[in-house]
This record gives structure tokens, C-alpha cells and sequence, in this order.
């Protein structure tokens, strides 16, 4: 594989070029940006529909992906608005928008049409019997960008219409960040009691009666998936993007594992993937963790599940030294935990918030990996840019930023995911162990 710094420099090159040429705004873009912008106070339904129509595809942008011209689709789209409400196919009333001069519709609407007319299959679909990687994005360390990296990963992957992955994403952090990008509505646990986190699972709360029902493990499992999905897993506006959220509560968890591991018990750091994650692996192409800047039993659960460990690291001494202890401490986890299930393909380091002018971070990025050796060193970094902190005060992700002044800085930021998503496909996807 192609050094992750140089394909860095390269594609920086490239997109310095490109946004000379990129002034416009799309009409559609404009429209959305204005009905955003309608009101001061904008609730959860607004902003969400902002986000679907936002990654929404009009005719032109369908056809490029079949085989048929920009007419046929509409005329195969009508199809679909025309079936009866209660179709599976059925293109509702909100999932198509006039923006502009045409027609945009979102994402759901447009992988009901090709599920309809049976092209651009989904990945598992073309991939049948192949279950979920699981993507661990931890350091022990806070401040680091954990939440950064484990959010635009999910959409950026969401985002990969020709793949049309399923992805999960799993907050294990009681913090409850990734509530305020994808389900905002959820603000405390008292507003949300149906709503289970992954502790919650682990914890098996409101689960007991279905364990007494259960006449086999297969049965238990079957239940597990059904309980999860109807109590746990929470939509998004990408429909191929799901949650479970977390909740301060969830350190309750910690506090029951630490009593069992004090009698010797060191199955907790099984339960995430055990009761969470097994019973819907088969449901997802991606699961991705976000965790605590906490060594405890959450985040020990997380690397006892994890096929692939992402540690994103600032180029900072003492962040640094901190990230250092973090990997020196992950030999003897696994030492005294149990055996894992299922094989680990990849621990890699980003580096994150890097200044690409100043010199003491490239000097910090390069010792660093020497000193770490190759298993470690890993993809592009993530540049510091003030896009991450604009989009977040917006409860969105970079990639739901309108077009402005700041988009050679977004293009950049974007291609960094963009590698550090396609090494993590390279690596997993083909069972490269390294």
C-alpha cells in the first residue's frame, strides 16, 4: 500500500487545484441552505430533514449510477410515487423534495428504487454470509479526537452509495457525544427511558423473561437480535446509518463489572460482543465503537470485540506519552482476558488537530511511529481545521457543511477520511492481517 502521508500530500495537491475552479454554490444547495436557515430555532425534524435532502440524489445524479438516462428514471421513479402507501417500495411523500429547478430525493427513496428495479446490489447482499467488522476507535486519553474520527468514519462509509454499506455505530461513552450529531432528541435518560444503551444490553436490563423463554442458544440469540433492534438501535437521517446512543447512567455498568472481576470474573470484557454485537453482526457490514477517555471495564469490552483498533493521537508530548502507555497496556489485557472470537486484522495510530505548517508536529508524527514500529503507524492525519468545530456547533458532521469559504480546508479534511476509510476497507475486507 501506497505510503498514508504521501497519498496525503497528493491528494492536498489535488484538491488545492480543484477548489480554485469550485466557487458556485448548486441552486438545490442554496434552496436547502435557506429553509435551514428559516428559522433561529430550528427542531431536530428540521435539521434532519436538512441532513436526508442534503445527501439527497436528483435525476442526473441516479442516472450516473445506472445503466439509464436521466427521462427513464423519472419515468421509473413515477412508478414507485404512484405504488400504494402501504408497498415496501413505496416512495413516500417526504422522501422527495423540488429543490431548485428538480427533484431531489433522499437516500431511502433511492435504495428503494434500486432494490426495486434490482440494481447496485448492497455490499451484504453481494457479499452474502459475511458478518460485520468491527471498528474500534479508543485511547485512554481524552481530547484526542475519538469522537471525530468514530462519527465521520460512519457517514463517510454511510455515504458510499456504490456500497451501499450498513453501518452501526455504537457509543460506549457515558459522556453520550454522538447523541448531539445523529439523536439530539434524546437529551437525558429521563426523556428516554424505552431507549436502551449498549450498558443497558450488557447489563441485560428488561431481558430476563426472554432468557427463561429460550429453549436452545440460537433461540437466546434470535431473541437478543429481536430486543435489540426494537428497544436499542436508533434510525438516523442517512437510512443506512444507525446508533445506539449512551447515557451518563451507563458508568453503572462499571461499577457491576469491576465487582465481578474483584471475584475473579474476567467474562465482562466479553459482554459487548456477546450481548450486543453477535446477535446483529449479521445485520451490518461496519460496527463502529466509540469509547470513554476512561481504562475501564467499557472501554475493555470494546477492544475484546474490536477486529480493527483505530487510536487517533495529537501531535502533543503529553498526549503522545499518554497514547504510548495505552498500547503498551493492550499485551497484557489480552493476556488475562479471554480468548477473543473473532481475530484482530489491524491497530493503527491518526494523528489528529495537526498543524501541517508547523515543524514540531511532523517531527512528533515521525518519532513517534519510529518508536511504535510499523504495526502501528498508520494513514493520513487529520489536519486541524476549525470545519470539525463549525460543524459540530450545528450538530452535524463536516460532510453536512454547506459550500463556503472554509472548502478547501473541508475537501482536505474529507480525503483524509477518505483513505483512512479506504485503508480500513483494504485491510478488512480482504482479511489482511498485519
Amino acid at each position: 500500500m501506497e505510503n498514508g502521508n504521501q497519498k496525503f500530500v497528493d491528494v492536498y495537491e489535488k484538491f488545492s487545484a480543484l477548489m480554485s475552479q469550485n466557487s458556485g454554490m448548486s441552486t438545490r444547495k442554496k434552496v436547502l441552505l435557506a429553509e435551514a436557515s428559516d428559522s433561529s430555532s430550528q427542531d431536530e425534524t428540521t435539521t434532519n430533514e436538512y441532513k436526508a435532502f442534503h445527501h439527497g440524489l436528483n435525476y442526473t445524479d441516479i442516472a450516473e449510477l445506472t445503466p439509464w438516462s436521466s427521462v427513464t428514471i423519472k419515468k421509473k421513479m413515477d412508478v414507485l410515487v404512484a405504488l400504494t402507501d402501504d408497498h415496501p417500495y413505496k416512495i413516500h411523500n417526504d422522501e422527495f423534495k423540488k429543490l431548485g429547478r428538480g427533484w431531489t430525493f433522499t437516500r431511502t427513496a433511492v435504495y428503494k428504487f434500486f432494490d426495486f428495479y434490482q440494481i447496485l446490489m448492497s455490499h451484504s447482499m453481494l457479499n452474502p454470509g459475511r458478518i460485520a467488522e468491527i471498528i474500534n476507535v479508543e485511547n485512554h486519553k481524552g481530547g484526542v479526537g475519538k469522537t471525530i474520527i468514530a462519527s465521520h468514519v460512519a457517514v463517510n462509509m454511510a455515504l458510499k452509495i456504490s456500497k451501499r454499506y450498513n453501518v452501526l455505530l455504537i457509543d460506549l461513552d457515558p459522556q453520550g457525544s454522538l447523541r448531539h450529531f445523529f439523536n439530539s432528541d434524546l437529551a437525558k435518560k429521563s426523556d428516554s427511558d424505552e431507549i436502551y444503551s449498549a450498558a443497558d444490553i450488557m447489563l441485560e436490563y428488561g431481558f430476563d423473561v426472554y432468557k427463561e423463554m429460550a429453549e436452545s442458544e440460537a433461540e437466546l440469540l434470535e431473541y437478543r437480535r429481536d430486543f435489540i433492534f426494537a428497544n436499542a438501535i436508533k434510525d438516523t437521517y442517512l437510512s443506512n446509518l444507525k446508533t445506539i446512543v449512551a447515557f451518563p447512567e451507563d458508568i453503572e455498568y462499571n461499577a457491576k463489572a469491576w465487582a465481578r472481576t474483584l471475584v475473579g470474573d474476567m467474562t465482562p470484557a466479553t459482554d459487548l460482543y456477546e450481548r450486543v454485537i453477535k446477535p446483529i453482526e449479521n445485520d451490518f457490514d461496519f460496527i463502529i465503537i466509540d469509547t470513554g477517555p476512561h481504562q475501564d471495564p467499557l472501554a475493555w469490552t470494546a477492544l475484546w470485540a474490536q477486529t480493527a483498533l483505530i487510536i487517533p493521537c495529537t501531535p502533543k508530548p503529553l498526549d503522545m506519552h499518554s497514547t504510548s502507555n495505552f498500547i503498551e497496556s493492550l499485551p497484557k489485557f489480552f493476556k488475562n482476558a479471554p480468548p477473543k472470537t473473532r481475530p484482530e486484522k489491524m491497530s493503527k495510530l491518526v494523528f489528529t488537530l495537526v498543524d501541517g505548517t508547523n515543524p514540531k508536529h511532523s517531527d512528533y508524527r515521525t518519532k513517534t511511529n519510529m518508536n511504535l514500529g510499523s504495526k502501528y503507524s498508520f494513514m493520513p492525519f487529520i489536519p486541524e481545521a476549525r470545519c470539525f468545530e463549525n460543524a459540530s456547533k450545528q450538530s452535524s458532521t463536516i460532510y453536512e457543511l454547506p459550500p463556503g469559504k472554509s472548502q478547501t480546508y473541508i475537501n482536505i479534511c474529507k480525503a483524509s477520511l477518505d483513505h483512512i476509510v479506504s485503508d480500513i476497507e483494504y485491510i478488512c475486507l480482504n482479511d489482511i492481517n498485519e
